[in-house]
């Protein structure tokens, strides 16, 4: 009997050791798994993550401001508006700090247009990439694409707009334009097919043109947005580089083909 009670004594100690072992290993896993979720730095993570979000009136992220006095102050503004919430310091827990960009994001796009030299800078940076398009290749295309027509930005009432444009004032896409950014192209691959993309900014539309020049058939396509395609026969890539090509917005969705003829002489 007492060799039993002895065994038993002994079964529990053994019992509750192991027991202790396994409570110090599943919480030295949870403090593994809750370093592994910190951020070291929490502000650097928001900022690079602002940089990364497309501006609404953009459509693409290509002309956010690299600023860190811009992004800290958009930080600091978000930690006030939700004092509560963040209690005055960003965390540093990734799945908290996704979540305070999900909710402040926004603000920085918003900021980007806040003040003159702001809305400055980012038109400066519009025309730059107008002037120098970012040419990629895909599959058989080369593609010259020219990000949004150069433009001046006004307050509208719910929300920054582009507005100012000279391509919307005359009407027109100009050509020389689309010539220039084609002529980029000349060098490109023989097989490869000639692209020219082209962002309008109407309002609050942004449309957006391709046009394509195909190694053979010597055609020049044009497909908008809704899908209207023109074709022109055109005597070859060095003619058209010295010819001109004019589109006028009104005529883009609905178009007669003898109206396209004329447009595209």
């Amino acid at each position: 009997m007492v060799y039993a009670s002895l065994s038993f004594a002994a079964l529990v100690v053994l019992t509750c050791a192991a027991g202790c072992r396994s409570g110090k290993n599943g919480s030295a896993d949870a403090d593994a798994t809750a370093r592994a979720d910190e951020v070291a730095d929490p502000r650097a993570y928001v900022r690079a993550a602002y940089l990364q979000h497309p501006a609404p009136w953009a459509g693409t992220a290509d002309y956010n401001l690299d600023d860190t006095a811009l992004l800290d102050e958009i930080i600091d503004e978000a930690m006030r508006t939700r004092r509560r919430q963040w209690k005055g310091t960003l965390p540093s827990a990734k799945k908290e700090l996704d979540a305070f960009i999900q909710l402040s994001k926004g603000m920085y796009t918003t900021a980007l247009l806040a003040t003159p030299e702001r809305r400055a800078r980012v038109e400066t940076l519009i025309r730059e990439r107008f002037a120098q398009p970012k040419v990629t290749t895909n599959g058989g295309e080369v593609v010259a694409d020219m990000g949004l027509a150069a433009a001046t930005f006004e307050n509208a009432r719910i929300g920054w707009e582009l507005r100012a444009s000279l391509h919307v004032e005359r009407n027109e896409l100009a050509s020389a334009e689309v010539n220039r950014a084609f002529c980029l192209l000349e060098k490109a691959p023989p097989a490869s097919v000639r692209v020219v993309r082209v962002t309008l900014p109407l309002g609050k539309i942004r449309r957006t043109l391709t046009y394509r020049y195909p190694r053979h058939g010597d055609r020049l396509e044009l497909t908008e947005k809704e899908s209207y395609v023109s074709r022109k026969a055109i005597g070859g890539l060095d003619q058209f580089c010295k010819g001109r090509v004019a589109t006028h917005s009104s005529d883009m969705v609905s178009t007669s083909a003898e109206r396209w003829e004329e447009l595209l002489q």
